[in-house]
């Protein structure tokens, strides 16, 4: 008998999570859904224990995946996985996370309900064993247009895409064409999900709190002092991407949320740790100048830290 094809691919990442992969890979497999679906777990080279884990979950369930890669770049390493994907759509799963058991039953439910290329759920914060709920929750129907100026307010649909559920033809479309550099940096689940929402016609935000996001684990990514640079990167390249697909109502919404790129660059600024004041004064005003760029009539990258990035970022129709 001919085994029935997965509706949903969940892509985990993981790299040196051995503390936690085996509970992200449960909260997976205990899933109130009752249609097929299959978990592909992308190894990026970890120097634990983490592929021996998973190969055990390999072992006993037939629909987990492993899937080895050396990367170390989180966007590349998830469409790694969903190269591999069989889904009629696909979620991802950071390998320290987990999964409510009512995820896929919510979004699969939302997605078909209301024909959606992209569904954006709520989450809790994870710290010290305790759950904090995220306080931005709408249920919205939006185009377009109105879903990136809901990614650009980051309040409920924020620029996580482990938040989501996907049409996978479209996102396995956006992953073709985008060319990332191949370097590890922050906020790029950000700079995905606004070329997504570009090309989606229909998102769907709703307020289920569906993710427990781990903010305990010492080795993440975002403990990394590299906020401060790689936001001006991001957001540099969405401006370029706004030129080069010359929309100049997408333009004029990008500008209208000055003030929130404004906000985020000064958190990421106090609460980076720098050996010296006069280090973190010097950094905070090159960011801040560059951040005032990003407004211009025209983008100008010479002599800028993001220069370099934008070169190497492609995007192909």
């Amino acid at each position: 008998m001919e085994k029935e094809a997965p509706l949903i691919s969940i892509i985990i990442i993981c790299y040196n999570n051995q503390d936690y992969i085996g509970k992200a890979i449960e909260s997976c497999l205990n899933q109130d859904f009752d249609h097929p679906y299959e978990i592909i777990v992308v190894n990026d080279n970890s120097s634990d224990d983490s592929a021996n884990i998973i190969k055990r979950y390999v072992e006993r369930f037939n629909n987990v995946f492993l899937i080895n890669v050396d990367c170390h770049q989180l966007l590349n390493v998830r469409f790694a996985g969903l190269d591999k994907a069989n889904g009629k759509y696909a979620c991802f799963l950071d390998g320290d996370d987990t999964y409510h058991p009512s995820m896929l039953k919510t979004m699969y439910k939302t997605i078909t309900k209301y024909d959606a290329d992209v569904v954006n759920c709520s989450l809790f914060f994870v710290k010290n064993g305790k759950n904090h709920a995220n306080l931005f929750e709408k249920f919205k129907i939006l185009n377009s247009y109105q879903a990136i100026k809901a990614l650009f307010g980051d309040s409920y649909i924020r620029g996580f895409m482990y938040t989501k559920m996907y049409r996978s033809e479209l996102i396995k479309d956006i992953a073709k064409k985008l060319v990332a550099p191949n370097e590890n940096f922050m906020y790029e689940d950000f700079m995905a999900n606004f070329l997504i929402f570009k090309f989606a016609n229909k998102v769907v935000s709703i307020k289920d709190r569906l993710i427990y996001y781990n903010k305990s684990n010492p080795t993440s990514i975002t403990k990394k002092n590299k906020r401060i640079g790689d936001n001006i990167k991001v957001n540099a390249t969405i401006r370029y991407l706004i030129d080069f697909f010359n929309d100049k109502k997408l333009l004029k919404i990008f500008k209208r949320f000055a003030w929130r790129r404004f906000l985020s660059l000064i958190a990421d600024i106090y609460f980076a740790k720098f050996d010296t004041l006069s280090q973190k004064i010097k950094i905070s005003k090159i960011a801040l100048k560059e951040l005032k760029l990003l407004n211009k009539k025209h983008l100008r990258t010479n002599g800028t830290s993001f220069e370099e990035f934008i070169k190497q970022t492609k995007f192909k129709v």
